[in-house]
């Protein structure tokens, strides 16, 4: 302490400095040093700082701090006896910025007071806020409702994520303690923790949709994971994860639909050196290093087993490569595996590479794990056999077109593919091998919905080998072309690739045509879509009204037709005209409900409609088990109308019958999938809710409201859905959507 600086006007002249709070200070001790009486403190520029009643010193201790205005900025009250805070501890925000702003705990700007309550414990058990008008608002700055869901606990606060929170924790808010709890806005539980009294989590539960999701369990030094299904309303175990040893020991185990144990597998790092893996706990993998083989990354003793017997074993040539070999349960060698690439498996970690990927286990599994290591080992065999007749091939004299491609240039998805000798084998007499070539081709040019250099020159290629080729080679070449130029970013990733690609498509048109037309098969149809992209009407034409082509081929016919690429009004209404002419001939129900749902979505609400068609699309609306009927000619046409049958119908119909049973749509939606969800849901919308939430409300939009929230309630967080509540302007949150029903206006959720 010490007063060697003047002291402040408004400052008793026998306050000391203190230079351990940097304020002036003025109070009595007692003979202990406790303080005791009233203590007040002041800023260095003379403003009232604080003042606090100690009492006798050892019984209670109440404060109050001040803006350098004047006003309280906060108070409390602390039991000295058990050194805890009790009652309720205000902060208070001046209407200016203050110095005492800093100590204003994190919440909304609109927050003028913030309270924390204790319980006799001393621990915080709930919170609020208020604006400058003295009215409780949420953490997100809203309004604080005037009720709370009855499954919500009654000192839960709402967060600025919209969601009630109860929760006990420590004023520095560094430790929870006892059970915290998580619900949404409508009061369905998110999630629940156990705290100790020394403020570890011991339990955790999280929910979705109100069930049981996943647990996790402290217990010493082991955490138990597991998730949870929901069957006939109850959580059962899906599966669970033992970890110990600081995770390094990993057991997990499967469980049926009952909840019943199926089989476990377990991961064990047994030291830095050494490493196992069970199955039902009998070791199935083991592999162990010398500190000096682990340190330069050499092969380990690695062994897999069948039970007591050793099914695979590896053994080096100290060189860096060596031979893993399979036996029979007699012991004797069943298969080997040459010149393994020692140096590759010990960087990746993956000397257990013909076991399933530890995270990938499924309580759906049919095999063991002794029957997937054998199968895996036999499969690479397979592989390396298939990659040695490759590594040997030749291109022959009538193939020569292959070799008009720079192949070490054309970027693909895989750089070490052999896309020349992979095409020449592809056009072999051998099926298994093709196959194989064909899905390695694959494998380099298309990825992920993403295509390459390699994509067009395959596609080239094959355009130019097709003309030479014949018979059952012909066909395995057009059908893997058509495959290729069917890919929906082929147009618009490489356009120049695309333009020179599609110009020699068009100089083999009479080639692509008579393809079509002779071959009523999935490589013919892949054919017609080719024609449709290019604009090229004739065959589809001619085949959609073919009496002797198949359900199959005609409606594909009839799509591709309707689908040409960059037609003009003309083309269209010709090929309207076609369509509908068909539809008045066609016989099979299938394709007339196909050609129907073309004719109506071709000419749209504002066109006119055929009343005929009109009139068939909507027996299937109003009798949805009806649809059953299109199954077979609608199934080759996904890739045009989308695998949601009902969905489609109801928006070929015109606007006034949607809405006439619209109704429909709403009682069946939680019946439907999460993704024929977003159709009926884009629908409801076009068809009750054009103005979006300002849309007049009836008991109908009200009904559609309550039910859109129970979707969105089932599917939190789902892009898609969020995606068309953008679009019609309208709350993607079940809260919200529940008040606009309710009150004809929405309560939004915080972002």
């Amino acid at each position: 302490m010490s007063n060697k600086r003047p002291t402040p006007a408004a400052v008793p002249s026998k306050a000391f400095f203190d230079t351990a709070d940097d304020c002036w200070a003025l109070g009595e001790k007692d003979s202990q040093g406790r303080k005791i009486g009233v203590w007040n403190y002041w800023r260095k520029d003379g403003t009232h700082e604080c003042d606090e009643e100690w009492g006798d010193g050892t019984t209670r201790l109440t404060y109050r701090r001040f803006h350098p205005n004047g006003p309280e900025s906060q108070s409390g009250t602390k039991d000295l006896k058990r050194d805890v805070w009790m009652g309720t501890m205000r902060w208070t925000k001046a209407d200016t910025d203050s110095v005492e702003d800093r100590y204003f705990p994190p919440g909304p700007k609109n927050a003028r007071a913030f309270e924390f309550v204790y319980d006799d414990r001393g621990r915080v058990i709930t919170e609020r806020l208020f604006d400058k008008d003295g009215a409780r608002i949420t953490h997100g700055g809203q309004p604080f409702p005037a009720e709370r869901p009855a499954s919500v606990d009654e000192n839960a606060i709402l967060t600025a994520h919209n969601q009630w929170r109860s929760a006990v924790h420590t004023l520095d808010l560094d430790e929870y303690l006892g059970d915290y709890r998580v619900w949404d806005r409508n009061g369905t539980l998110l999630e629940q923790r156990v705290y100790g009294d020394d403020g570890k989590m011991q339990r955790l539960e999280e929910y979705k949709n109100g069930a049981l999701w996943m647990t996790k369990v402290y217990d010493g030094g082991e955490l138990t994971q597991s998730f949870y299904r929901t069957r006939k309303g109850e959580s059962v175990l899906r599966s669970s994860m033992l970890y110990r040893n600081e995770q390094n020991d990993r057991r997990e185990t499967l469980y049926d639909k009952d909840g019943k144990p199926l089989y476990s597998v377990r991961l064990e790092k047994v030291t830095e050196t050494h490493e196992r893996r069970y199955y039902d706990d009998v070791l199935v993998f083991e592999a162990k290093w010398s500190a000096k083989s682990r340190r330069e990354k050499h092969a380990p003793d690695v062994k897999y087993f069948d039970g007591k017997s050793v099914l695979i074993d590896y053994r080096s040539d100290g060189k860096g490569s060596g031979v893993f070999t399979l036996y029979r349960r007699d012991g004797s060698v069943e298969a080997t595996l040459n010149g393994v690439a020692e140096a590759s498996l010990s960087e990746s970690g993956n000397w257990d590479t013909f076991l399933p990927g530890f995270a990938s286990y499924e309580s759906d599994r049919k095999i063991t794990d002794v029957e997937y290591v054998r199968d895996a080992f036999l499969i690479q065999v397979d592989e390396d056999r298939f990659e040695e007749a490759v590594a040997k091939v030749v291109v022959p004299r009538q193939l020569k077109a292959i070799e008009a491609i720079n192949w070490k240039k054309s970027r693909s998805a895989d750089k070490y593919a052999k896309l020349d000798k992979l095409l020449v084998v592809m056009l072999t007499s051998d099926k298994n091998l093709a196959r194989r070539a064909s899905d390695a081709i694959w494998s380099a040019i298309e990825e992920q919905d993403c295509v390459f250099d390699a994509t067009y020159d395959v596609a080239l290629t094959l355009t130019r080998l097709a003309p030479s080729l014949k018979g059952k080679f012909r066909q395995r070449a057009m059908r893997e072309l058509a495959k290729i130029v069917c890919l929906p970013a082929l147009p618009d990733q490489l356009p120049k690739r695309y333009e020179s690609l599609e110009q020699e498509l068009r100089a083999e048109l009479a080639l692509l045509e008579s393809y079509a037309r002779s071959h009523d098969s999935a490589s013919g149809r892949e054919v017609l879509h080719v024609l449709s992209l290019l604009n090229e009407p004739a065959v589809p034409r001619e085949r959609v009204v073919d009496e002797g082509a198949s359900v199959e081929t005609r409606a594909f016919s009839a799509c591709a037709l309707a689908a040409c690429k960059g037609q003009s009004k003309a083309q269209r209404d010709k090929a309207i005209a076609t369509l509908e002419k068909a539809f008045s001939t066609e016989k099979d129900v299938g394709v007339r409900g196909v050609l129907g749902v073309l004719v109506a979505m071709m000419r749209g609400e504002a066109g006119p409609r055929n009343e005929a068609i009109d009139a068939l699309l909507l027996q299937y609306v109003v009798q949805p088990a009806r649809q059953a009927e299109l199954h077979d000619a609608w199934e080759p046409v996904i890739r045009f109308l989308g695998d949601d049958i009902e969905s489609m119908l109801f928006r070929a119909v015109p606007e006034k019958r949607r809405r006439e049973h619209i109704e429909s749509v709403i009682d069946g939606l939680t019946r439907r999938n999460s993704l024929e969800q977003v159709n009926d849901l884009d629908i409801i919308f076009k068809t009750l809710f054009d103005e979006g939430e300002d849309t007049k409300l009836s008991p109908l939009h009200r009904k559609a409201l309550h039910a859109v929230a129970d979707v969105v309630d089932k599917n939190v967080g789902f892009v898609n859905q969020g995606e068309i509540f953008q679009n019609h302007g309208l709350p993607w949150d079940s809260f919200a959507l529940r008040e606009l029903a309710k009150n004809g206006r929405p309560a939004r959720a915080r972002d």
